[in-house]
């Protein structure tokens, strides 16, 4: 779990054999305006910054030791925090550009693409959110109108944007995790309550209520094989955990 300190730097724990290991700040210093974005890509850990100067940064952890902090190469700027995830042997990063446009730059273990507009336009005010489900990758993103929008790219191309049925409203970016053969998406409701929709086989369902809990910030979401973990910052600016299975 990655988070932005209070005091802006980037810390991280780890949960390992059913304990947390506590809180350490990331190596090679960093500091953020907003919450950071991790993927695995090729057996590494990728986490993804929007830094002091609004450059996107990154660290990379290979099991030996982190890479220090650099500029995700192509320039690029945010107001927001990004999101990552694989997908088809290529690391995708997204953010929301300066223009409230949305961007991406791709990395094939190689070389990165460069910085260009997610098909389809769109503007969003908050942090996208990304996620795999099966052979789709799914861009989460709110929209101008606070309604949650997904744009699927598949082998044939991105799909364009379109609402996530189910109607729904959020005040901060959207998260989504596959779990269980669905994919999940969280958001912060217009009363601060967490939401989740299940998309599955038939489609998506509606947005229902995660009992109890408060947010001022956009959730986080993670999954393995057995258990759904998702992550909010309280109203006491404390990190609370829910757990599914």
């Amino acid at each position: 779990m990655f988070v932005r300190g209070v005091d802006g730097g980037v810390y991280f724990n780890r949960l390992a054999g059913g304990a947390w290991t506590g809180w350490s700040s990331v190596p090679g210093g960093g500091q953020t305006a907003s919450g950071p974005a991790a993927a695995v890509f090729n057996n590494e850990l990728y986490v993804f910054v929007q830094g002091a100067d609004n450059g996107i940064y990154v660290n990379r952890f290979s099991g030996g030791g982190w890479s220090g902090w650099i500029g995700v190469p192509g320039g690029g700027a945010t107001p927001l925090g990004p999101a990552a995830a694989a997908f088809n042997n290529e690391l995708y990063v997204f953010v929301g550009g300066v223009d409230g446009g949305i961007y991406l730059n791709r990395f094939n273990a190689v070389s990165w693409s460069g910085w260009s507009g997610v098909p389809g336009g769109g503007l969003t005010p908050s942090s996208p959110g990304a996620a795999v489900h099966g052979s789709t990758l799914y861009l989460l993103v709110r929209g101008a109108d606070n309604g949650v929008y997904e744009n699927l790219l598949t082998g044939a191309g991105w799909a364009g944007w379109a609402p996530v049925a189910g109607g729904g409203q959020t005040l901060s970016g959207p998260v989504g995790a596959d779990f269980g053969g669905h994919l999940f998406a969280f958001v912060r409701g217009g009363d601060n309550g967490v939401y989740h929709n299940v998309l599955s086989g038939s489609g998506w369902g509606s947005w229902k209520a995660v009992a109890g809990g408060l947010t001022p910030s956009g959730p986080g979401a993670g999954a393995t094989s057995q258990v759904i973990y998702l992550v909010v910052r309280g109203i006491d600016s404390g990190l609370y955990l829910s757990e599914g299975r």
